[in-house]
């Protein structure tokens, strides 16, 4: 359910130019846009249009070069590079096309490695990692390395991976860019089921108006602007 406190995820102003010596590319020009808690929103636009550079921005993985980023009503643009990674692996977690499973581990072992890292690695995770494999249909395979799956499984067991951390943002960069048309709609229905049970609030990028109908809201971008929006689902 959308909340309808301040926002989650607040960008003011928020602009970002790569350059080199001799090219300067604007990515995004100016964009400021809310997201509530729980709200699905996509971002939809040709390839070029910014999207991806955004939902970057959004998750702390590139810095803007102008404006602000809130999360929590906080400007995470005074945040260190320490802080930046707290964050991310405390409130975010990520879903990309390619899945980016290491392929020498289990699918447990995938799962369970966000938390490896932030050092909660216990007894009750585990509990919690075999639950979530079980409920999208992996609890017969934790012990199978990710050439044995699937693509579709794949991308589930990188979906686990990104939940598993129980984060209260969920980024999706084309999670069904490499998916046929029914295991699209799975895992397309599982984002679904994540935002409205869990609350977790989730933003999908994609170039596929088709997949926006899963959606509470479309954010329309081309040549680094929000053209428009659309409310989705009411």
């Amino acid at each position: 359910m959308v909340s309808d406190k301040a926002p989650l995820i607040r960008l003011y102003g928020v602009g970002k130019v790569y350059r080199s010596r001799e090219v300067e590319y604007i990515a995004i020009k100016e964009v400021s846009l809310d997201i509530m808690q729980g709200e699905f929103v996509t971002i939809l636009g040709p390839s070029g249009s910014g999207k991806t550079t955004l939902l970057d921005l959004i998750g702390t993985l590139d810095t803007p070069t102008k404006g602000k980023i809130y999360i929590e009503s906080i400007d995470i643009s005074k945040f260190d590079d320490k802080k930046l990674s707290d964050l991310r692996n405390e409130k975010i977690g990520f879903i990309f096309q390619s899945y980016n499973l290491i392929p020498y581990l289990s699918v447990i072992e995938n799962v369970m490695l966000p938390l490896t890292v932030s050092s909660k690695n216990d007894e009750s995770s585990m509990d919690y990692a075999m639950e979530l494999l079980k409920e999208v249909g992996l609890a017969g395979k934790v012990e199978k390395k990710p050439s044995e799956l699937s693509g579709g499984e794949q991308q589930r067991v990188a979906i686990v991976r990104a939940l598993i951390n129980k984060p209260q943002i969920l980024l999706a960069d084309e999670p069904t860019g490499n998916l046929d048309t029914k295991t699209s709609d799975e895992v397309l229905n599982m984002l679904v089921k994540v935002s409205k049970e869990r609350g977790t609030t989730i933003v999908m990028v994609t170039h596929d108006p088709e997949l926006t109908v899963h959606a509470d809201r479309c954010i329309y971008m081309r040549d680094g602007i929000i053209e428009r929006e659309k409310k989705v689902r009411k």
